[in-house]
């Protein structure tokens, strides 16, 4: 491996490091339910996101509601994935001109 490898590496693993404890300390209290972190900003998009979708925020999910959108997202998702292989000739920044 070269110098730039091992400089790369040290890099990123000095950034994992640097952001496991702030990250972490982040989800331990969105997953608790303490104190909401940005409270004004993401609240408000939350909650536009719960209204938009239809989601109680009180309720607890079924495992049908679960699977039922689970299988929604794996139907969007392939479907876009297919749309994007469909049309790739049409997308930008096609620097190799494949159709």
């Amino acid at each position: 491996m070269t110098a730039a490898g091992w400089i790369q590496l040290a890099v990123f693993s000095l950034l994992v490091l640097a952001l496991t404890r702030p990250l972490g300390g982040y989800l331990f209290r969105v997953f608790e339910g303490e104190r909401r972190p940005f409270p004004r900003t993401l609240g408000r998009l939350e909650g536009l996101l719960y209204r938009l979708g239809g989601v109680d925020p009180a309720r607890e999910q079924t495992w049908l509601g679960y699977a039922g959108a689970l299988l929604a997202f794996s139907l969007v998702s392939v479907l876009a994935v297919y749309a994007i292989e469909r049309t790739q000739h049409l997308l930008p920044l096609d620097p190799g001109g494949f159709g």
